[in-house]
């Protein structure tokens, strides 16, 4: 059976002026008298979290025709070509977000590659920024371990990036000959101005073994990055659908968010919890033979039947949500995260978070007395004060140290990326109704909640 997502997908594809809200509900859902406001509050949390939809000029919503980049042409594919000194210094000062000289030459060099073109990528920040739409070739598998370790600087979660192995790809094409290095590759392709020593020069002979690949596999009518991992997984067992409740284009069509995924079994038990930046990336990932913890992955898609998301808007907020769904759940496949007991002191603080729902902000309130508390609040509602109110007197009221291991996490990522979040201190402001002013004024800039910090002293 069709998904009223599906069902509206079909329809409005054929439509240039696609439907707004109100004729969405009346059309599929079949009520008739709705305001407009009330008709958006039910439509636009399920179309906006489906990358296949948008919002056209005129508020009709639209359908449009989204292709992961596996399905892309090999030419059209925007590549990073990167290569990590195994032994990069960790006093590199990667804060500076800038990796032209001198600290290219030092061991790190990132290239882009699409169509025939391509550009030193100089700022690591973009190569962040390009983790979705990018596929990631590594020069070697320590590169690969050095991004990640790179990563972690800017994210708290490990990047669900699509990675390409040369080493694969010419095992696949190639499988009687012996190109086993470099050098071995060098003279196949007949390659100029091969420079082992410089991190640049490791770049830019990938970049020219890749586009001897990419050549080669066209012309053997593997025109798409699916048909090549295809070729390169042809030896192995092919995933069966049909023992699933969903099929390929359901994964293909998964939201470009973060959130917390949830597989379960026939029986609807839980089966294991994951968290990332990218539910379509993360959860495509492990229908793709891509051999990250091939014995895991493998006992995982056995037992699995169905798969529910819970899409977040921040990765915070992901990390808490798997935390509590694994606590609840204790499922057969995850790892339980041992917290210890112990107190980790902290001022009164409300973290400020986007939220997955338009026109709100998700509220982490720290405090030693209490427990973490996530609170929704809703932008422009004037109940909402009252609720505040409350739970700031709570806050302010509570005495002694309550452990919560939902705190801890909190705590142990405001440690690392507390520079990039923004925080209302409750006890600089002298009273309730100020820091309730504050809050009011990350509403009023709610667009920027993830991408700037801000602090409004009265």
């Amino acid at each position: 059976m069709k998904s009223i997502t599906d069902t509206i997908y079909d329809e409005l594809i054929n439509s240039e002026e696609g439907l707004s809200s109100v004729e969405i509900v009346k059309r599929f859902m079949k009520i008739e008298n709705i305001s407009h406001d009330m008709a958006e509050k039910i439509v636009s949390p399920i179309l906006k979290s489906d990358s296949r939809f948008v919002l056209g000029e005129y508020g009709n919503w639209k359908a449009i025709s989204r292709i992961t980049v596996e399905r892309l042409p090999l030419n059209e594919i925007n590549y990073v070509i990167f290569y990590i000194h195994r032994n990069l210094p960790e006093s590199l000062n990667i804060d500076k977000k800038n990796i032209s000289d001198p600290y290219v030459m030092e061991g790190l060099s990132f290239i882009s590659y699409k169509s025939g073109y391509t550009r030193i990528i100089e700022d690591i920040d973009q190569v962040v920024n390009e983790i979705n739409s990018s596929v990631f070739i590594p020069y070697d598998r320590s590169s690969l371990y050095g991004f990640r370790k790179l990563y972690k600087k800017y994210r708290a979660l490990p990047p669900e990036i699509t990675t390409l192995s040369i080493r694969e790809v010419i095992k696949a094409l190639y499988p009687d000959r012996k190109l086993k290095t470099w050098e071995d590759l060098v003279k196949e392709f007949s390659i100029v101005h091969y420079d082992s020593s410089m991190p640049y020069s490791k770049t830019k002979t990938a970049v020219q073994v890749l586009e001897h690949i990419i050549s080669d596999a066209q012309k053997r009518n593997i025109n798409t990055l699916e048909d090549l991992i295809l070729e390169i997984n042809k030896n192995k067992k092919d995933i069966d659908f049909k023992k699933f409740s969903f099929d390929r284009d359901f994964i293909a069509n998964l939201p470009e968010l973060p959130g917390v995924y949830i597989f379960k079994d026939r029986e609807n038990r839980v089966i294991y919890v994951g968290k990332t930046l990218n539910l379509r990336r993360r959860i495509n990932s492990y229908f793709w033979n891509t051999g990250e913890s091939e014995q895991k992955i493998e006992g995982i898609l056995k037992n699995l039947h169905s798969i529910a998301i819970k899409i977040t808007g921040s990765e915070l907020e992901a990390i808490i949500d798997e935390y509590n769904l694994i606590k609840k759940y204790n499922p057969e496949f995850n790892t339980r995260i041992a917290i210890p007991e112990r107190i980790i002191e902290s001022t009164n603080r409300i973290v400020v978070l986007p939220s997955a729902e338009e026109n709100r902000l998700v509220l982490l309130f720290v405090s030693n007395g209490l427990p973490l508390i996530k609170y929704s609040l809703e932008c422009g509602n004037h109940e909402a004060s009252k609720g505040l109110k409350d739970l700031l007197t709570r806050v302010i009221k509570a005495e002694g140290y309550a452990f919560d291991p939902a705190k801890i996490l909190v705590l142990s990522y405001l440690k690392r990326y507390e520079d990039n979040l923004n925080i209302v201190e409750i006890d600089e402001y002298g009273n309730i109704e100020k820091v309730i002013d504050v809050l009011k004024q990350h509403c009023n800039e709610i667009s920027n909640i993830s991408t700037e910090k801000r602090k409004y002293l009265a």
